[in-house]
């Protein structure tokens, strides 16, 4: 549990909505939701995470009970800076994963749902 709270407080840096002109890759938190959920996945958004964080967030729950929090960051760069920083500390779930200017932490094991996020997203962090 202390995990989990810990996983969902991390979010305080970071920066939000500003124009992302000239990033590679940028995607909207509902953009990457539409994604995963084009791989076959069934998410269900629990609550926004925008009120007291510095970007915009979403925490989900997929069909099979394992979590996963969305976060959008102003840019590619402030969102790699925070999956490197998460990864070095985890050695299983929660698991971290990029794509441009989006971050995913995946709370569970279910291989459907890595499957699923690593289709979208690449790989997981290591």
């Amino acid at each position: 549990m202390f995990l989990f709270l810990s996983v969902l407080s991390f979010g305080v840096i970071g920066c939000s909505g500003a124009s992302r002109s000239g990033e590679a890759e940028t995607l909207t938190v509902n953009e990457a939701l539409t994604q995963i959920q084009g791989q076959g996945l069934s998410v269900s958004p629990l609550r926004s995470l925008s009120p007291g964080f510095a970007q915009d967030g979403l925490l989900a729950e997929t069909e099979y009970g394992d979590r996963i929090r969305i976060v959008e960051f102003q840019n590619t760069s402030s969102a790699s800076m925070q999956v490197s920083r998460k990864s070095s500390s985890a050695g299983s779930s929660p698991f971290f994963y990029q794509k441009g200017n989006i971050m995913v932490v995946h709370l569970g094991n279910d291989s459907r749902v890595e499957d699923a996020l690593e289709a979208v997203l690449g790989p997981k962090e290591q």
